[in-house]
């Protein structure tokens, strides 16, 4: 690192440049110090700017060699015949539950989409609960405005009574 020349302001005058203090500060010791710092959070950045890279690179490499994997069919995998077997007829038992199974669901959503005043209440509570705070907040401002106004009604009718 080079350090750099001390200028004396005698050099300055004696260049003609007795107006300008731009000579001064192109050498001053904190500007250096200041761009050592500048140029070392570069690296800090170049090193952030490259770890970004790479994360967006292994974001789009890593699910494309996936789906790749996924693609390829095992060695046993063959084409043939494939055969259908019919299903079976149900029972009269298996067919009574199954209605009966539906019906206890249906009433079940019903009961559910049914308007309540509780669950209205348990929907809302923290609309309602920050409408309280507001409500009580402006109803204590209110209350305060109206005891200072009382006092300073007092305090005139006490300074312009006689005594």
């Amino acid at each position: 690192m080079k350090v750099p020349r001390v200028i004396d302001l005698s050099d300055m005058v004696s260049e003609g440049n007795e107006h300008s203090l731009s000579g001064i500060f192109n050498y001053c010791h904190l500007e250096i110090i200041r761009m050592l710092r500048l140029k070392r959070n570069l690296w800090k950045v170049g090193k952030v700017l490259v770890g970004m890279l790479l994360l967006l690179v292994c974001m789009v490499w890593i699910p494309v060699s996936a789906a790749d994997a996924h693609e390829s069919t095992s060695g046993l995998a063959t084409l043939g015949m494939v055969t259908v077997q019919a299903t079976p007829t149900e029972d009269a038992t298996v067919t009574a539950l199954n209605k009966e199974k539906l019906a206890q669901e249906v009433q079940q959503l019903k009961e559910q989409n049914e308007p309540n005043f509780f669950r209205w209440l348990q929907a809302n509570a923290t609309l309602l609960s920050t409408l309280l705070v507001v409500i009580g907040g402006l109803v204590g401002l209110w209350l305060g405005l109206q005891i200072d106004a009382a006092n300073v009604k007092s305090e005139r009718k006490s300074v312009f009574s006689p005594l």
